[in-house]
């Protein structure tokens, strides 16, 4: 399946191409989901160093999950 991505942020050009600029998130900002299924989860820091995936520092940032469950 395809990931998603949810703090890269692609810019889409009028000309329909794209570019990936730094994310648009501030540092202690967090993501709350809720899954409605059982399911699996891959999670990745993206180790990405050469686009602004990570920020204009380039530099992989730690990341937190956390998982709660109903019992």
């Amino acid at each position: 399946p395809s990931p998603l991505n949810i703090f890269q942020n692609v810019t889409i050009h009028e000309d329909k191409s794209t570019s990936i600029v730094p994310p648009d998130f501030i540092t202690g900002q967090h993501l709350e989901m809720r899954a409605e299924t059982e399911l699996q989860i891959v999670v990745s820091a993206c180790p990405m160093d050469i686009a602004f995936t990570n920020g204009p520092d380039r530099k992989s940032k730690k990341i937190l999950l956390e998982t709660l469950s109903k019992v």
